[in-house]
């Protein structure tokens, strides 16, 4: 059986790291990680079952491309991808306004976040597959 692949995308390393080792025991399931949209953006041709992607991917590096434009960039690519907004932003209003404007996702990170994002990634696996 092929494994299904989850990309993360996010600029912070420790954070992807705990996203790996917390999604990678998913039976069938290959976790790879990106620090920056541009370096996932050669990738997307793989057609992965899911994109986590972090809103500001520019706070490490302000010259990165946004969360938001890589967005953008990402549904041109691929536009029946699926993916879900990860983020510290705890703005949540904003973040809903953004969610029912542009049919994301989010999961806003907190000490909790990543067992959400667990059961929503075997949520959207056990019913979704990228054309």
């Amino acid at each position: 059986m092929t494994n299904k692949k989850i990309f993360i995308v996010d600029d912070d390393r420790f954070y992807l790291e705990l996203m790996k080792f917390e999604l990678g025991d998913i039976p069938n399931v290959e976790v790879i990680t990106f620090n920056s949209a541009e370096k996932c953006i050669p990738f997307l041709d793989e057609k992965p079952e899911l994109i986590l992607l972090d809103f500001n991917l520019d706070s490490e590096n302000p010259n990165n491309m946004s969360g938001h434009d890589a967005l953008d960039v990402f549904k041109k690519k691929v536009p029946s991808q699926k993916i879900v907004f990860i983020s510290g932003e705890e703005n949540t209003e904003l973040l809903n306004v953004y969610d029912m404007f542009r049919s994301t996702e989010f999961i806003v990170k907190s000490e909790f976040s990543n067992k959400i994002i667990r059961q929503k990634v075997n949520n959207l696996l056990s019913k979704t597959t990228v054309a």
